[in-house]
């Protein structure tokens, strides 16, 4: 079992990146040090990781989301560096893979480790991801009776 570090003011913002954390915790951390709750979980994550990296409270602002384009990927695009898994991929991915597609964990571990492949590589390896995982039995441990 993976032992994931406690989310806290003392966390590192890139250790914090690489696990996960449900909602609630995320929303429970953002009350507890006056951070908005407002929003989506990655945009919660986003001020939160902004937190730990600097200590200041990143504030919500209409203005800025009124103003965000959704750019328009392509198969042929570039996975950008620091890949935060964004409503545009979301939508990107939806498209070309259906309304099933969701980041699960090994997805995103992929698309932050290979920063430069294309999306269309991204597809594939999703399938990929998918295929391994219905192979792979899922192993139980033995109880241990107390």
């Amino acid at each position: 079992m993976n032992d994931r570090p406690v989310l806290d003011r003392n966390l590192d913002s890139k250790i914090f990146r690489d696990y996960y954390y449900l909602k609630e915790e995320l929303v429970n951390f953002c009350r507890e040090n006056g951070i908005p709750v407002s929003g989506g979980k990655i945009e919660i994550a986003d001020r939160i990781a902004y937190f730990l990296e600097t200590g200041k409270i990143l504030s919500v602002s209409s203005e800025r989301k009124k103003g965000m384009a959704i750019s328009v990927l392509s198969e042929d695009a570039k996975i950008e560096a620091n890949f935060v898994c964004s409503e545009k991929h979301r939508i990107f991915f939806r498209e070309h893979i259906g309304n099933s597609f969701s980041f699960n964990v090994a997805f995103q571990k992929w698309l932050k480790n290979n920063t430069g492949k294309t999306y269309k590589e991204a597809i594939a390896a999703y399938y990929q991801i998918l295929e391994d995982k219905k192979k792979r039995k899922t192993k139980i441990d033995k109880r241990t009776w107390q």
